[in-house]
């Protein structure tokens, strides 16, 4: 099944973490297998939003999706204790006491055990590997489950902060921020061509936003795409139409 496949090729990495001036974003490499499967579904379809329609709703038609994947059941039922939390350690940076509450929060759901030995874990492992492509599953069709995408940017933050709990200060800087912090949304998903080809101006795979960028070069239908699917939504907010949206460098 072609939901699967996103699902199946995913592999955990700490997420990137990267701040521009006004917007916040995280990474990861998750978006690899949805990039191929929607390339796939482009080749069956011969139309991209239709492509992305039909992947999204697909990968959200399989167990391993957020909210019919058994583990995120139940850990999804604290996702407004997990907002408060990101709100007060942006307040209050404190490392401490954010992973005594993540602590507290993990043995809640899942039983004994410390938050290193569980981000050691497969639990943890698996959570991320479902946790990514159900995100993009909901961009790619942002008209299935818009409630699941809102809950999953909670979580891609509060995962991203818990990456850093063996460095302070990145912690404590990362931690100011969090709350503004948006998954980065792979540029592919609304800039492919069939067969793999790409436009003349090649750019690199993430977006973002930065009102101080000048004009990047991107294509009228290719900004037409992004401000269709990312402005009315707001995972990559654009202030204003007129600015142009900052791809991302891609982080090796």
């Amino acid at each position: 099944m072609i939901g699967n496949n996103v699902f199946k090729f995913v592999s955990v990495r700490s997420p990137v973490l990267d701040t521009g001036k006004d917007r916040h974003f995280v990474a990861n490499d998750a978006e690899q297998a949805a990039i191929n499967s929607l390339r796939k579904e482009l080749g069956k379809t011969h139309d991209l939003d239709r492509a992305r329609l039909t992947l999204g709703a697909a990968m959200m038609d399989v167990p391993e999706y957020y909210s019919k994947n058994a583990d995120w059941q139940s850990l999804r039922l604290f996702t407004s204790r997990v907002a408060a939390l990101l709100q007060d350690t942006a307040d209050v940076p404190n490392l401490t006491d954010f992973e005594q509450r993540a602590d507290s929060l993990f043995s809640a759901a899942f039983g004994d055990g410390s938050i290193k030995d569980f981000l050691a874990g497969q639990r943890y492992h698996d959570l991320v590997n479902a946790l990514w492509p159900s995100y993009y599953a909901t961009v790619l069709n942002p008209h299935l489950r818009p409630q699941d995408r809102e809950e999953m940017v909670i979580w891609i933050q509060f995962f991203a902060l818990l990456s850093l709990l063996d460095d302070e200060p990145a912690f404590d800087d990362a931690a100011k921020k969090a709350p503004s912090y948006r998954p980065a949304v792979p540029i592919d998903f609304y800039r492919m061509t069939e067969g793999g080809r790409q436009p003349a101006a090649p750019e690199p795979p993430r977006v973002g936003v930065d009102p101080n960028r000048d004009n990047i070069g991107l294509s009228a239908f290719t900004y037409k795409q992004l401000d269709k699917f990312l402005w009315l939504q707001g995972d990559l907010l654009l202030k204003k139409k007129a600015e142009q949206p900052v791809v991302a460098p891609r982080h090796q």
